[in-house]
């Protein structure tokens, strides 16, 4: 991959990790850009914005290919119609995260996801989550019903690692493994582990930080009553205040040999991570877009 290519591409990142909440919110309040649409279900209620608290998130990014166009009733790195991928030459931002959540609507639970691009949809832009996992029913379902989350539940596993670097038997922190057994779109299978290494934090302070990001979701692929179609694509903004964060080398994605469609994570390029300790969130009311 060219200089320049890899220079854009990580300027595309940057924007999205610094991207303010004026803009986010003056693309996704078009005229019309609320009106629902015509032969699909709304994957999220008329909610007041939540607080949450996650004692601590990572955020991983790395280049990938661009997302292969989706299979009706297959979930997985396909975007829904609509939903166009922001790339350069067939090469995106994408990557894992990792959060534990110590207060939430569905009490504590942990939450691993996959981002298969940056993406845009009716003038709105962010993040788009392919795959998610946590580790409870509720949250399971709640991420389908309130947040238009391709969630699924399995046991998920934090683990720091020793010190020669090394996460049990999955290699170097930070990593994300994702065992066998995670399958299918919202199939449970406690038998089935997601593993995410970290690195000890350090024993000295950093400065807090304070970032707003903007977030894709929903097109839920659906089968019910005779009818067939895609969840409402939502849009929200997330506000971040940690009181602490700190820069880390960029992290792989091993196993997932089980996951529908499968991933090809030898062609991903890991560029950075983030993690941040003591995280409150805001999270913005969900906002139906009208796409084509």
């Amino acid at each position: 991959m060219s200089r320049m290519r890899l220079m854009v591409l990580t300027s595309v990142a940057a924007c999205a990790l610094l991207g303010s909440p004026r803009s986010f919110l003056a693309c996704e309040n078009r005229p019309g850009a609320r009106r629902p649409l015509s032969g699909r279900r709304a994957a999220a209620q008329e909610l007041e914005g939540v607080r949450l608290h996650a004692c601590r998130a990572v955020l991983h990014l790395s280049i990938v290919p661009q997302p292969a166009p989706s299979s009706a009733g297959i979930p997985g790195p396909g975007l829904p119609p609509g939903v166009l991928s922001l790339n350069f030459l067939g090469w995106t931002i994408g990557g894992s995260f990792a959060i534990e959540w110590d207060e939430s609507p569905f009490g504590k639970y942990m939450e691993v996801g996959l981002l298969s691009s940056l993406v845009l949809a009716a003038g709105a832009w962010g993040a788009w989550a392919s795959h998610v996992w946590v580790d409870s029913t509720s949250s399971c379902e709640g991420g389908r019903q309130v947040w238009g989350l391709p969630t699924s539940q399995c046991d998920i596993s934090m683990e720091t690692s020793a010190e020669d670097g090394k996460v049990l038997g999955f290699g170097y922190a930070p990593l994300v493994h994702i065992g066998d057994g995670c399958g299918p779109l919202g199939r449970v299978d406690r038998s089935a582990r997601v593993t995410v290494g970290h690195l000890p934090w350090p024993g000295k302070d950093s400065s807090a930080v304070d970032v707003t990001l903007p977030n894709l979701s929903g097109g839920l692929y659906f089968s019910e009553d005779g009818r067939t179609g895609y969840t409402d694509v939502l849009s929200y903004p997330l506000r971040l205040q940690a009181c602490s964060w700190r820069l880390l080398p960029g992290a792989s994605v091993t196993g997932g040999s089980g996951i529908v469609p499968r991933m090809d994570f030898s062609r991903w390029l890991p560029l950075f991570s983030i993690e941040l300790s003591d995280v409150h969130v805001d999270a913005g009311v969900p906002k139906k877009l009208e796409v084509q």
